[in-house]
């Protein structure tokens, strides 16, 4: 096909599932980036709730020698 003649319907179809393919392709992509980012955020979630939970036990500890 080029540019003076007509789409057919074939040709209509064959560019949607070429635009259908890359997209699936891209979403794809987009989901795996998503789970990346949640994977770090439930990370760093995990470690700073320890940290937190350690510094709360060591308040109380604390808390309780000067009392």
């Amino acid at each position: 096909m080029d540019d003076t003649s007509p789409a057919t319907k074939a040709d209509l179809q064959r560019l949607e599932r070429s635009l259908d393919q890359k997209l699936d392709k891209k979403f794809e992509r987009v989901h795996e980036d998503i789970s990346r980012v949640l994977d770090v955020l439930v990370n760093v979630d995990q470690r700073l709730t320890q940290k937190v939970e350690d510094h709360e036990k060591r308040i109380v500890l604390l808390e309780k020698v000067a009392a």
